[in-house]
């Protein structure tokens, strides 16, 4: 699995907070992306765009919390699916989100950390270059998508990273 990798809560009591939420039609979700709300549905994150949270489970309907047995293309179903394109109204495949802004994340760089300036460091924010990967050259002192704890202990191609522009805060 690539993208965003749970590591740990930063909350004293470690729980996580998994919502469940519809994705919008003929939309492509993986577990690890960073996703956003768009017009009440779940839609990929993109650079700039404020992020709900980081899809851990894929379910096969809003009612169910069994994983699909297809991956929407007509293959059989691992951590992504494609949504049809009547998905909101129909199938109804949703996805758990965790949307805790103190979930602590080992995210995938487009870059080897370093390579820019600062990008290894703790302290520094990123934008995503996509839904699942961090931009390593837009790094930044300013407030942007992802704020960073530094390198990952266990892999570091990888950074530790937080939610720093949420969807659930101001």
């Amino acid at each position: 699995m690539a993208g965003f990798k749970f590591v740990k809560n930063g909350k004293a009591n470690g729980e996580r907070s998994l919502k469940k939420y519809i994705v919008d039609n003929l939309k492509t979700v993986q577990i690890g992306d960073a996703v956003h709300l768009a017009s009440g549905y779940i839609d990929p994150a993109a650079a700039a765009e404020r992020v709900l949270g980081i899809v851990v489970a894929i379910v096969a309907s809003a009612e169910s919390d069994l994983a699909p047995t297809s991956n929407g293309a007509g293959g059989d179903f691992i951590d992504t699916y494609t949504t049809a394109a009547d998905n909101t109204t129909v199938a109804q495949v949703s996805v758990l989100v965790d949307t805790d802004p103190d979930a602590i994340y080992s995210a995938e760089c487009d870059a080897t950390p370093g390579t820019t300036t600062n990008s290894n460091l703790a302290g520094f924010y990123f934008d995503l270059i996509d839904e699942n990967t961090i931009d390593e050259s837009d790094v930044d002192a300013s407030v942007q998508q992802f704020f960073s704890h530094g390198l990952d202990p266990n892999d570091s191609s990888r950074l530790l990273v937080q939610i720093a522009e949420s969807q659930l805060s101001d």
